[in-house]
C-alpha cells in the first residue's frame, strides 16, 4: 500500500550546485526504483544550522514530497545514514506534514 510522505534534507554546504542536484537525483532515483513517484521536489536553498551537526554550520536544504511503500522507506532511510553527502533527514506522511503548498499558493496575495 503506497502512502503520501514528505521529505526535508540537508546536504554539506560544501557541495557544489551539480554536485547538490546529483544527491537530488539519487534520491529520485531510489523512489523511483522502489515503485515510488515524485509529487514535487525543490532545492531549499544554502541556510544557516540552529546547532552544529558534524562539524558544520550550515547546509543546503531539500524538500521532496512523494508517495511510496514502507519498503521505501527504509530504503531512503539508509540512503541518508550511509551517504557522506546528506547531514540530516526527515520523513513525514503527507497527514502530519500537512497539504503540499504550490509555489502560487506559498505567495502572499497582492491587495
Amino acid at each position: 500500500m503506497t502512502k503520501a510522505y514528505e521529505s526535508m534534507y540537508i546536504v554539506r554546504p560544501q557541495l557544489e550546485d551539480e554536485q547538490v542536484d546529483a544527491a537530488m537525483k539519487q534520491v529520485e532515483d531510489l523512489i523511483a526504483k522502489f515503485g515510488g513517484s515524485v509529487v514535487r521536489h525543490e532545492k531549499k536553498g544554502k541556510r544557516r544550522l540552529a546547532y552544529e551537526v558534524n562539524d558544520q554550520r550550515e547546509g543546503t536544504y531539500c524538500l521532496v514530497n512523494f508517495e511510496g511503500a514502507q519498503l521505501l522507506l527504509d530504503e531512503l532511510r539508509r540512503l541518508f545514514a550511509i551517504s557522506d553527502d546528506f547531514l540530516r533527514a526527515m520523513i513525514l506522511t503527507q497527514e502530519e506534514a500537512g497539504p503540499i503548498q504550490t509555489k502560487a499558493a506559498a505567495a502572499p496575495a497582492e491587495a
